[in-house]
């Protein structure tokens, strides 16, 4: 996968520019929506393809941040001398066909800072919400719970299930929330994991604060 996106980028844009010269406007205009389908696919297999720094999604990652330098400096030294030569209506399809690809090359970044990072916030979200069962369950019993079964039934009503893109009805698993009760430092905390699977995620109790960790790290946070 990630050889085929290096090879369809580094060709991306001589390909706009022979099409923009050679046919109608409208066939530039299907290219570059063809090429928007592209980076949103991009961006979403690489997110789900990260498995926590070793899955494909990695390599994907990589070589956007090889591409793009290249890419800009084409954009910059090709675009400049093609877009004299272009008439009015072309310069500015050629100016909307730029933006496009360079975005393009960054649809691995934007899938897992972007996507993943909407994601992770609305993970912690919805923690919130198990924090408030937790410390209840607290001020019942006078100790925390050693999992998030002993919350159930009297505190949640079953087990907690999340998923950020429940609206578009992605039901991959990177996309849903798990959600455990760990302890760091001897002290009892809610734990769930990132999108891309590369990190834990804590809460707190103490600080009420979450904190972001590789899941590489020995120490919780």
């Amino acid at each position: 996968m990630s050889i085929i996106f290096v090879l369809i980028n580094l060709a991306l844009l001589p390909v706009f520019i022979f099409i923009l010269k050679r046919f109608h406007l409208w066939v530039s205009f299907a290219l570059l929506f063809t090429v928007t389908l592209e980076t949103i696919f991009v961006a979403f297999y690489t997110l789900i393809g990260f498995g926590g720094a070793f899955g494909p999604g990695v390599l994907l990652f990589c070589a956007s941040a090889v591409l793009t330098p290249v890419i800009f400096l084409a954009l910059i030294i090709i675009g400049v001398r093609q877009f004299h030569q272009l008439n009015n209506s072309q310069k500015i399809v050629f100016t909307i066909g730029c933006i496009i690809i360079l975005f393009a090359q960054l649809a691995p970044v934007i899938g897992d800072f972007g996507i993943g990072g909407y994601c992770d916030k609305k993970r912690m979200e919805f923690g919130e919400y198990l924090t408030t069962a937790i410390r209840q369950y607290h001020n019942d019993n006078g100790e925390y719970p050693s999992t998030i079964e002993s919350l159930i039934p009297k505190y949640l009503p079953g087990k907690p299930v999340y998923n950020c893109m429940e609206n578009l009805e992605l039901k991959n698993d990177s996309f849903t929330a798990r959600y455990e009760i760990m302890e760091c430092g001897g002290k009892p905390s809610l734990v769930t994991y990132s999108t891309d699977g590369a990190r834990e995620i804590w809460y707190d109790f103490e600080t009420s604060k979450w904190a972001s960790i590789s899941f590489l790290d020995s120490e919780c946070y």
